[in-house]
């Protein structure tokens, strides 16, 4: 682990000395940050230069499995600098309390670099949506979803008992079976002389 948490900051020493020049020395860049752009980004990273859009980031990773958005990166991995000021911090918690259901997000300030990071984790009441739709995250890729999808994802996320499926297929009294519905009757320990689409209407609204 830490041979690979080595070539992971050489390389992005490299690619800083490249930008910063003869200033990288005195340049000192949190680690975590430091990881984030020398591997670029990826399922659980998103870097962006302003606000734009960050919403649909928000959403995407909070129907995944979370990540970091670090505001003031280019998508080559440069800083760019935003400023970390605590109205942008305000506005940032607002796009996430606006998102349907709202997303509870952690903030880090990287003051020296000016970059700000937005920690946003899986979420627990999915799926999530912005003004623009329903969107997740398919590697370094923010993916709007389609009708069919966002079905999967709502099914995916509220997973229902076989028992509890509608079976839009099933016609009676083409498809009634009274051996299984006795069956049934029987395992439940009930008793009744009513006929057979009344026990389905009874059994329906129960």
């Amino acid at each position: 682990m830490a041979l690979i948490l080595k070539k992971k900051l050489d390389r992005f020493a490299v690619k800083m000395r490249r930008i910063c020049g003869a200033k990288f020395g005195g340049f000192i860049v949190n680690t975590m940050l430091a990881l984030a752009l020398a591997e670029g980004e990826g399922l659980k990273v998103e870097f962006k230069e302003r606000l734009s859009n960050l919403d649909r980031e928000m959403v995407a990773f909070a129907n995944t499995s979370g990540g970091v958005i670090y505001l003031g990166v280019d998508d080559s991995s440069n800083i760019i600098g935003i400023p970390t000021t605590n109205a942008l911090k305000s506005q940032v918690t607002d796009i996430a309390y606006n998102i349907d259901p709202s997303i509870r997000i952690t903030l880090q300030e990287y003051r020296e670099e000016k970059v700000l990071a937005i920690q946003v984790p899986s979420g627990s009441d999915k799926p999530y949506r912005c003004k623009e739709g329903f969107f997740i995250r398919n590697g370094p890729c923010t993916q709007k979803l389609k009708r069919d999808e966002i079905i999967d994802l709502i099914n995916k996320a509220n997973p229902m008992r076989f028992d509890e499926t509608l079976n839009k297929q099933f016609q009676f009294p083409k498809n009634f079976s009274q051996d299984a519905l006795d069956h049934y009757m029987q395992a439940c320990g009930i008793a009744t002389h009513a006929r057979a689409n009344d026990v389905l209407i009874s059994l329906n609204g129960s």
